[in-house]
């Protein structure tokens, strides 16, 4: 049997990676034969871990060409959660009731704990050369799908990705070096889409923002309407995923949006172009206590998101707010180099942000981020900082290391957790694709571990009927729907919130601003309340020279 590394030098060597992007892989041509070859029935039934990689591979390949709700699993599990289901052999393929894709996140992950020990058991059994036929069915089966979906490549690629997420780390992805060029160039300030960003809440998908300048804000698109249907789909049976994958697309083409608001439907089409992309927004609130300063920071993905920030705080400044609330819920990361800037236009010069740990202590990725000497504090005024679930990466290493130099309040739902890094490797030499894996881990400031626990807040304000499951059952999740064993993990977190009193969501906030009424935002509403009952946190006293 050959290592992982000869299998992917043989992907490498025929062109072979996986991303979901056409114009990334319609010109590489890969053939589902790639990854028959690579999922062999030999090797899959060799050992386990090559067993889950080749299922996790065939599972891939079925949600490409099926959708996200299909799945595979063993035809001896006595709870199949599909009564449409097709049975090749010891195989079952189908999609997954609305009972088991829509479960809460911890729900999802006993489930799939499940599916392990029922895929661990049918590896174990005696009979394996019929599971190798069954297997080698499977595989020919998806073969005739993938290669009538029109989009073959891209869809072999998905399923290579699979195999290699499971085999290697589910955090690992492949990509055309080309591609990762133009991602690297997209730090900019274009943005190519209808500029639209949808929440999930239940089987629901809600207009959580819409971008300014953008095809959907041209056309009058508004917060809080409902997604009805995107391009004949009916929204309510796809994954948030999978709404933002249909929302996306090239510059010029088209995608139908049926929207609901106010009990009326209007459908309309949208076509994708590009648009000045604001990372930043802000805006003031007037309450009880007084005005508070707003500040949001949708994403670190573009190095302009410092000086957009810079500006936004000097407006603030300028209207004497009493309070200053940082809102980084939502945001999913970036440049670090920009959160570190970020950090130094609210904490000052000299404060350390994070530090980069390698376990195999590589210099390149052992590295402390400090805040520039000659940073400038904008607003002085005391401030607090807005997370939730979907807070990760550069985000909440901000949101932690503004908590532990005791410059902000956290306010909100535990952080994501995600503190780990994958790099670009060459998978051969004159190959235009690169491997992504992991090589490091951020921890919090100089010392407090970020990745699977993410920050826990000082005031939790959840948002009403929603479930949100811990960074360690996210981060498993993400494990076990590779097929993959999760690592044992500490369910402690370091940072730990400080006590304080509950927080009255009946204040009747409003905006001076673009934001208006905050019913559509009850979590951002109810945040403000600790500037009553709590208070803000003060930048601490500098001692006398």
């Amino acid at each position: 049997m050959r290592t992982l590394g000869s299998i992917v030098l043989a992907i490498a060597l025929v062109g072979g990676s996986a991303r979901a992007n056409d114009d990334g892989w319609k010109a590489i041509g890969l053939q589902w034969e790639l990854f028959e070859g690579l999922a062999s029935p030999q090797r899959c039934t060799s050992n386990q871990a090559l067993f889950f990689s080749c299922i996790n591979g065939f599972r891939a390949a079925l949600k490409a060409v099926e959708g996200d709700a299909w799945d595979v699993w063993p035809s001896a599990q006595k709870t199949a959660p599909s009564p449409s289901a097709t049975t090749l052999g010891r195989l079952t393929f189908g999609p997954l009731t609305p009972a088991v894709s829509w479960r809460s996140a911890a729900s999802r992950y006993a489930h799939a704990r499940t599916a392990i020990a029922a895929w661990r058991s049918e590896f174990g059994l005696a009979g394996k050369s019929s599971i190798k036929k069954d297997l080698a069915a499977m595989a020919r089966h998806l073969g005739k799908k993938v290669g009538a979906s029109g989009q073959a490549s891209k869809n072999t690629a998905l399923a290579v990705q699979g195999f290699l997420r499971s085999y290697q780390d589910p955090f690992a992805r492949l990509v055309p070096t080309a591609r990762d060029d133009a991602q690297l160039a997209s730090t900019g300030v274009a943005q190519v889409d209808v500029g639209l960003k949808p929440l999930r809440v239940g089987r629901a998908h809600v207009i959580e923002a819409v971008a300014p300048g953008s095809p959907a804000a041209k056309a009058g698109v508004r917060r809080g309407a409902l997604v009805v249907q995107v391009d004949g789909w009916p929204a309510a049976n796809l994954s948030g995923p999978a709404v933002n994958r249909l929302l996306q697309g090239a510059a010029g083409t088209a995608v139908v949006l049926t929207l609901l608001r106010g009990g009326k439907e209007r459908r309309l089409t949208l076509v994708r172009s590009a648009y000045e992309l604001r990372h930043v927004r802000h805006d003031v609130f007037e309450g009880p206590t007084g005005s508070v300063g707003w500040v949001q920071i949708r994403s670190f993905h573009s190095n302009h998101v410092c000086s957009q920030t810079r500006a936004a705080l000097e407006a603030l400044a300028t209207q004497k707010v009493s309070a200053l609330l940082v809102d980084v819920r939502g945001n999913a990361g970036g440049l670090i180099d920009q959160a570190v800037c970020v950090a130094g236009l609210l904490m000052g010069p000299g404060v350390t942000v994070t530090s980069l740990k390698s376990p195999r202590q590589e210099a390149r990725y052992n590295k402390t981020y400090v805040t520039a000497q000659d940073a400038a504090m904008v607003v002085s005024a005391p401030m607090a900082v807005l997370v939730d679930a979907r807070s990760q990466s550069a985000a909440e290493l901000l949101a932690g290391a503004l908590r532990i130099a005791g410059r902000a309040l956290l306010v909100g739902q535990r952080t994501y957790g995600k503190g780990s890094v994958q790099d670009a490797h060459e998978w051969a030499k004159g190959v235009a694709v690169a491997l992504y894996k992991e090589v490091a881990h951020y921890v919090v400031a100089d010392s407090h571990p970020l990745h699977l626990r993410g920050v826990a807040p000082d005031v939790v304000v959840n948002v009403t009927g929603k479930s949100v499951a811990s960074p360690a059952v996210r981060a498993d999740l993400r494990y076990l729907a590779a097929l993959r064993e999760p690592p044992a993990t500490d369910a402690q977190t370091t940072l730990q919130p400080a006590p304080c009193l509950a927080v009255d969501a009946g204040v009747p906030w409003r905006s001076r601003g673009e934001m208006g009424r905050l019913t559509l935002d009850p979590q951002l509403h109810a945040a403000l309340g600790p500037a009553k009952t709590c208070g803000f946190r003060r930048p601490a006293a500098k001692a006398a020279p």
